[in-house]
């Protein structure tokens, strides 16, 4: 293919916005003439920063801006090109707004659920992301769901996922985004007619691959009134290294692109580089992320006071942006962030939903609460909430509800204002709980938050604006008004905030922290590159895990390199400014990091000199000290007397997290809309058995069988089972367990006098002159006619072995041994787990051990441990391997020094 268009190539040190500006400014000098010129760019900020290079140019004559927009911009500006076109239909298809498609994606993995329901990917929490995300690259790559059919059975599953997500879309008459893209330049290529002269193009290539983009090149390439930029081609200095590794991933879409056009790299002119650049590097290696943050701050202070003003920070890890811009505040310098940041992660925000929280929880939740009214909108003072938690909550007094509370206060002169602001929630409550919809819900809840914030306050935060127009864009919306459950309407919410972005409205250029995104086709007098870590720069995480390589290649999704290629376009464009500051930590969270490749590269390529910013000053206030692992130590008044399996479990595999659920009572959230199916068959297949063992028992295996089928089906229509797939699922299951069991009870019936099922037994032990309470809830407790004892556990899920109760890991079969010891008065007792799985291995025995006198001193030797006020309630350093108990991680403090 013969290019018509001029392609120009760059080094990465040239400044091409400041070459088009001068271009354009040159060429076409008046509104007729500028009104014909299409300017399009890989970035918003590049188009403002164009348009700021155009207007510094102008100076005291009238500056005539051509039409300058992004990629993304083309479908909803076809009109610029209609000049060009013989008939250009402009009338595109409607696209499917966020909130429809979020609810279509929940529609989906329910009905995946109900027909799949031994796939265990759809119980992830966070599986709405990834399908919603795999739509959205799916349909970049690809115009329709048709095109792609997926023979290997076990990706079945996604065939399922398209025609769903397809058949929904035909329903609303409308289509993604991507599929609108896809249609406008297939429109364009339809119409365009190369020879008519039209309007002067110009385009900058952007790192990316999309179809959409290279078939728009394509097409800007046949033209004569045309330009295409290619930034990038050379880099200022001669890195011997560099040829085998960064450059050949940094090239890629370069050479993809030229390929692409029908010519190769050499055929691209190059303009020659205006100076040699001469590279100043510096590298901060800090011990941790608070550390990096501290330095990166101190040394642009540095540098500002060395009049040196245009600094650029370029990072998408927005926990190092957040410590910059807090150490800046110390000497003034209030920065502008002009990364996007997550919606939900502003504190209004954070406001918003929690006051819904609170007015919806059925009991009290005593942290909302307390954060509630400790948030500063709502106005209240320090004192009187500091008062009201002294007085109400940090006393040994029990609260179950919101009303329970306000009984208590609302007499008190001293408390009007949280009294006030307790009402407003109950009187919020029947309103928000009355809603059918997603709108009428979220309607209610901004009218209760407009009630509660006063409107100076919310004049003050711009955010707050999306609020309102969400609710105007909800209105219109069909799927806006399907009847939905609060539940749902919570997830859906959380989900729509934390995809939003938001910006602040002004940015001063002096300091700038900026996505690498935005930092394309930008210069600065000093960049600085922080979080230079695997995983963070790169970033070559998959959207999906469940999509390996094969299954990527079937539906034309890019592989590994383009991603690793983009990126290695990015840092080799920002280590081409004169001054570069590039920064990593070594640890992350208390986990040791890994070094960024391309850093490493960049240290066998050229020399790095090594720096540590520091003053007196902010060593004394930033000194890192590593956090103390966490081991409170209550009053014995507030340790608990009282202990049941379960409790002494938890104290064995992590004393803080029997400390967090007995003496804090702090119980997680239940997880919205997770449910977990097996604990559910779990629970009522015992509640199903409790009953077969207190009547008589049947004459036949048919009888049995029927009669357990029809006690579990009972239970499970009145659960997360009752689905009509998932019921004939776990139906079978039982179907195969009832002979089984059937053939156990009639080997032991004939020596048995009786049996206890689900009762639950207890026993007082002095314990360091102490009265303990020990009780558990035995599943069934067989009684021989010999006078023995059997204490029989159904497992549906996961059985210790005899090892773990040897150990003292497993505490159930010796504390129960125990108990009936002391209440029996018997020695002849013992243990055994029936395994009722209903697979393969459709059930089995399995006798366990106990060493009575073993197992009591050492439980006595436990409690007594922590009846001693000075022993504290550590935390285990093997937590993270445990997963028994990871609801409680999150509170965990760990020194991993």
């Amino acid at each position: 293919m013969q290019a018509a268009a001029k392609i120009t190539g760059f080094p990465f040190s040239e400044d091409v916005l400041g070459y088009l500006a001068k271009d354009i400014s040159t060429k076409f000098n008046d509104i007729y003439i500028a009104n014909k010129v299409v300017v399009v760019l890989p970035s918003r900020r590049a188009v403002r920063n164009l348009k700021s290079k155009l207007l510094s140019l102008s100076r005291d004559k009238i500056c005539f801006l051509p039409q300058i927009i992004t990629f993304s911009d083309i479908p909803n500006n076809l009109i610029l090109f209609n000049s060009i076109c013989d008939s250009l239909d402009m009338r595109l298809p409607e696209i499917i707004d966020s909130f429809s498609l979020d609810l279509i994606v929940l529609e989906i993995i329910e009905e995946i659920k109900s027909l799949y329901p031994s796939f265990k990917t759809f119980q992830d929490k966070k599986i709405s992301s990834y399908i919603k995300k795999f739509f959205i690259k799916f349909f970049t790559y690809n115009q329709c769901a048709s095109s792609v059919v997926i023979d290997n059975p076990d990706y079945e599953i996604f065939n399922y996922l398209l025609d769903a997500f397809n058949q929904k879309l035909k329903s609303i008459n409308k289509v993604t985004e991507q599929q609108l893209r896809n249609e406008a330049i297939i429109r364009l290529k339809n119409a365009w007619n190369t020879q008519k002269a039209g309007s002067y193009i110009y385009s900058v290539l952007p790192t990316s691959n999309t179809p959409y983009i290279f078939d728009f090149l394509k097409l800007v390439v046949a033209r004569k009134n045309a330009e295409i930029i290619i930034s990038g081609l050379e880099h200022p200095i001669d890195l011997i290294e560099w040829e085998s590794t960064t450059e050949k991933h940094a090239n890629f879409f370069i050479k993809n692109f030229v390929s692409y056009i029908g010519l190769n790299i050499g055929q691209v002119n190059c303009l020659p580089m205006s100076q040699v650049a001469t590279n100043d590097y510096k590298i901060i290696e800090a011990k941790n992320e608070i550390e990096e943050g501290r330095q990166i701050a101190l040394a642009i202070v540095d540098h500002i006071n060395s009049n040196i003003h245009n600094i650029g920070i370029v990072t998408e890890n927005r926990v190092v942006a957040k410590l910059i811009k807090e150490n800046l505040k110390r000497y003034n310098l209030e920065i502008n962030d002009t990364v996007a940041r997550n919606l939900i992660d502003l504190n209004e925000v954070k406001f918003f939903l929690l006051i819904f929280e609170l007015a919806t929880s059925n009991s009290l939740d005593k942290v909302a609460l307390l954060s509630f009214l400790k948030h500063p909108l709502t106005n209240l003072t320090i004192n009187e909430v500091e008062e009201f938690e002294i007085n109400y909550f940090r006393i040994p007094k029990i609260y179950n509800s919101l009303f329970e509370v306000l009984n208590q206060i609302e007499n008190s002169e001293q408390y009007i204002g949280i009294t006030q602001a307790i009402k407003a929630v109950l009187e919020f409550k029947p309103k928000i709980l009355s809603g059918k919809n997603f709108y009428s819900f979220f309607s209610e809840h901004l009218r209760y938050f407009n009630a509660l914030v006063s409107e100076e306050i919310r004049n003050s935060l711009p955010s707050l604006d999306y609020l309102t127009d969400l609710k105007m864009e909800l209105k219109p919306l069909t799927y806006a008004h399907k009847p939905i459950k609060i539940r749902r309407y919570k997830e859906l919410l959380i989900k729509i905030l934390s995809e939003q972005s938001y910006r602040d409205e002004e940015f001063i250029e002096e300091v700038q922290i900026l996505t690498p995104l935005e930092a394309r086709l930008q210069s600065f007098d000093l960049v600085i590159i922080p979080s230079l870590n695997e995983g963070n720069f790169p970033d070559i995480t998959r959207d999906w895990p469940l999509i390996d390589s094969s299954l990527a290649a079937q539906f034309n999704f890019p592989n590994y390199q383009e991603p690793l290629g983009f990126g290695a376009h990015d840092f080799k464009s920002l280590i081409s400014n004169k001054r570069i500051i590039l920064s990593r930590s070594q640890y992350s969270q208390g986990k040791e990091t890994t070094e960024s490749r391309f850093l490493s590269q960049l240290k066998v390529a050229t020399s790095i000199e090594q720096v540590n910013y520091n003053s007196t000053e902010d060593l004394e206030i930033f000194e890192y000290t590593p956090s103390p692992r966490a081991n409170p130590k209550p009053p014995l008044s507030a340790r608990p007397k009282k202990f049941s399996v379960s409790s002494v479990e938890r104290l064995i595999y992590n004393p803080y997290v029997y400390y967090a659920k007995y003496i804090l009572s702090l119980t997680p959230l239940d997880e919205l809309d997770v449910t977990s199916i097996k604990r559910d068959f779990g629970i009522h297949l015992h509640k199903a058995l409790s009953e077969i063992f207190e009547q008589t028992f049947p004459l036949s295996a048919e009888e049995f069988t029927n009669d357990l089928l029809n006690k579990f089906k009972a239970y499970a229509e009145k659960s997360v089972l009752n689905d009509s797939n998932t019921l004939q699922f776990w139906l079978k299951r039982v179907e195969r367990i009832a002979p089984w069991l059937y053939d156990y009870e009639k080997d032991v019936l004939p020596n048995l006098k009786g049996s206890l099922t689900e009762k639950r037994k207890e026993v007082n032990l002095n314990i360091a002159n102490t009265t303990i309470l020990i009780s558990a809830i035995f599943d069934r407790v067989m009684l021989y006619k010999d006078g023995g004892i059997k204490i029989i556990d159904y497992k549906t899920g996961y059985t210790p072995s005899q090892k773990e109760v040897d150990k003292g890991l497993s505490p159930q079969f010796p504390i129960e041994n125990l108990i009936l010891r002391e209440v029996m008065n018997t020695d002849n007792i013992s243990q055994e787990y029936i395994e009722l799985r209903g697979k393969k291995d459709i059930a089995n025995s399995k006798p366990i051990t106990v060493d009575s006198k073993v197992s009591r001193t050492e439980l006595i030797k436990l409690i007594t441990m922590f009846l001693d006020p000075n022993q504290g309630y550590f935390t285990s350093i093997d937590l993270e391997k445990n997963q028994r108990f990871k609801e409680y991680h999150h509170l965990i403090s760990l020194n991993l020094e």
